[in-house]
């Protein structure tokens, strides 16, 4: 997805609903009037100045140099590594997952500017009342799970609390409950509520049967974990078998419109203001880990849910950390796990480092067994992520003899090949030769044989939908947008000889729509305004990029003449075609109209005295 703008893509078919007398163009200028773009983006990464504009690391890709820039003056943000950019409405919107109106309400929130309900479109009233009344579901069964564990039926769940020495106080404070061991208990504890059983589904509480119709519970007898976002509403949940033979041991919800496995943190919600205030954030693995870490004091511990660290869990991470710690087990799984995650850390500028836990398997089992100063000093003992793939590495090899080295070099090899800084390198090369115990030129050879072969090679996304060929009539109209914005007194030629169907780019026809509706006998374009009458967010990405970099030209006039006739030329190639097609189609009959348009336009094409407009066929 171009930018991987996600957010701006799900926001991009609403911007203009709300523009048109749902939310007066006015109300939305005051509240960006409010919302310095600078302060805004602030409160989210920390911005440095340099020059009139600000930098940071970019929170929607990873990176190590800020490529991330923010201009004051233009009241845009653009990022130079992968192509994001907008105003401060497009910032919060991908920022925090939210549509348009959801990112003009937080913005109107924070200065002050009320909004009433009736300025928003019908299906955004839909789309919002729909969300919520998911919300709503499930804290509905959150609260039904909840009060099963205080009851008869909870009577086996709360013994295998006690047993993990879960204290009430975190049993109250994770609201953990008990899901029943019957097949439609929940069903019709929401029915008796009035909530249909489609809701149910999409939320991903029940499951259909496979024979016949009719739905099921999905979570049965399970010692229940809610699953809350970063801003504590409940988005899924987890269950724990209590019955051995039930697989698998643990169960998280399927995808739905508020969960999406991988992307985000079990206990973010109760975390991330210590980690903001530490500056560390602790991974483990499992519900029960973190419960327990947090029962002992360490509130800056986050669960993985189970699943392997993914990019968008490091890009969320670093919204709030600057240094990561990671418990990973120091069995097989445990090594190779800490391998992938390399890559996604490798650029991320976050400090990573892993606490292996040796004599007890994991994070739970180790502070009831050793306390707050045993984990504090697992934590003082972590190591870097490199250093523990190597060091475990090692330690399986030995017990493996020549195939333990090759497999230990196939992990450790491709881990080295990443690393940019050659003393680095070379200093780990020559560690693990020693204790291979192999020497150091053999380990080099076969380091280059993976760096050729398998080369980490980021590739710069294409600036706008389309603009990949390099073809003359792209490049043109690129380049004649690139002037419109940065050169205003291009703009009557273009609008008077072009019209938006000209263009074989949906994203420059767009900007070129916009453009006609700006006030033209302007020095400067006002590009903040431009990009409120932007639908797509690829469109004011690009608008961002020429804003911020302001290609300087000669002779800008003259560019965009030139500009101009590329344009003409493949529209009068593309007329022409369809011409000599029709014609063929038709030379059988007595009209000659089409031979006669096909001379004329060979004609026009051979001296240059393009006509104003073409119709689309």
């Amino acid at each position: 997805m171009l930018f991987g703008f996600q957010a701006g893509k799900k926001a991009a078919t609403e911007r203009a609903n709300y523009r048109m007398n749902r939310i007066p163009h006015q109300v939305i200028e005051e509240i960006r009037n409010r919302c310095d773009i600078v302060e805004v983006i602030g409160t989210y990464v920390p911005l440095k100045q340099r020059g009139s504009s600000y930098y940071a690391v970019c929170p929607f890709h990873t990176e190590k140099t800020p490529s991330f820039a923010v201009n004051p003056a233009k009241q845009i943000f653009h990022c130079f590594g992968c192509g994001a950019g907008g105003d401060v409405f497009s910032f919060v919107a991908k920022h925090q997952n939210l549509s348009f109106y959801e990112a003009i309400k937080v913005l109107a929130d924070r200065c002050g500017v009320e909004l009433s309900h009736q300025q928003q479109t019908s299906q955004e009233l839909a789309r919002l009342k729909e969300r919520e009344q998911f919300f709503a579901i499930n804290e509905l069964a959150a609260d039904y799970y909840k009060q099963l564990l205080n009851k008869q039926e909870g009577a086996l769940a709360r013994e295998y609390l006690a047993h993990r020495r879960v204290s009430t106080q975190c049993v109250e404070k994770f609201v953990l409950g008990y899901a029943p061991s019957g097949w439609n208990h929940l069903l019709q504890y929401m029915a008796n509520k009035g909530v249909a059983p489609q809701k149910l589904l999409q939320v991903g509480l029940i499951i259909p049967r496979s024979k016949g119709a009719g739905f099921y519970d999905r979570f049965r007898q399970r010692l229940m974990f809610p699953i809350y976002n970063a801003q504590g509403k409940v988005i899924g949940f987890g269950g724990r078998t209590l019955d051995d033979e039930q697989q698998p041991k643990y169960l998280n919800s399927p995808d739905t419109p508020l969960y999406h496995k991988g992307e985000g943190f079990y206990g973010l919600n109760w975390a991330r203001e210590d980690i903001g205030k530490s500056g560390s954030a602790i991974i483990v693995e499992g519900y029960l880990d973190l419960i327990t870490a947090h029962q002992y004091g360490f509130t800056n511990v986050v669960a993985t849910l189970g699943t392997a660290i993914t990019q968008a869990q490091v890009r969320k991470l670093r919204q709030w950390a600057k240094e990561v710690i990671i418990f990973f087990d120091s069995d097989t799984a445990g090594i190779s796990a800490a391998a992938r995650s390399w890559a996604l850390f490798l650029e991320s500028g976050l400090r990573v480092r892993v606490a292996a836990l040796e004599a007890e398997g994991d994070p739970d089992s180790y502070l009831n067994t050793y306390g707050t100063s045993g984990f504090e000093g697992c934590i003082g003992r972590a190591v870097s992520l490199l250093d523990f793939v190597i060091e475990q590495s090692i330690v399986q090899s030995k017990q493996n003899g020549i195939e333990g080295k090759i497999e230990a070099l196939n992990k450790i090899l491709p881990v080295l090949a990443s690393i940019n800084n050659q003393v680095e390198r070379t200093s780990y090369l020559k560690q693990l030769a020693e204790r291979l115990n192999i020497e150091e030129g053999v380990l080099l050879q076969e380091l280059r044989k993976v760096v050729e072969s398998g080369r980490r090679k980021i590739d710069k996304p294409a600036s706008i939908s389309g603009d990949t060929s390099g073809s003359a009539t792209q490049l043109a109209e690129k380049m004649l947008i690139q002037l419109m914005i940065c050169y205003p007194s291009t703009q009557q030629s273009a609008l008077s000889q072009l019209q938006a169907h000209d263009f074989t780019s949906a994203v420059y026809a767009a900007i070129f729509k916009a453009l006609q509706e700006e006030e033209h006998d302007v020095e400067e374009v006002d590009v903040t305004a431009l990009m409120s009458r932007l639908q797509d967010e690829a469109a004011k990405a690009f608008v961002s990029s020429v804003a911020m970099e302001h290609e300087r030209f000669e002779n800008a006039e003259r560019v965009a003449i030139d500009c101009i006739q590329v344009i003409h030329r493949r529209r009068l190639k593309t007329k022409l075609s369809e011409l000599k097609e029709l014609h063929r189609k038709t030379k059988s009959t007595a009209d000659t109209k089409p031979l006669y348009e096909c001379d004329q336009l060979m004609k026009e094409m051979k001296t240059g005295n393009f006509p104003a407009t073409i119709k689309p066929t």
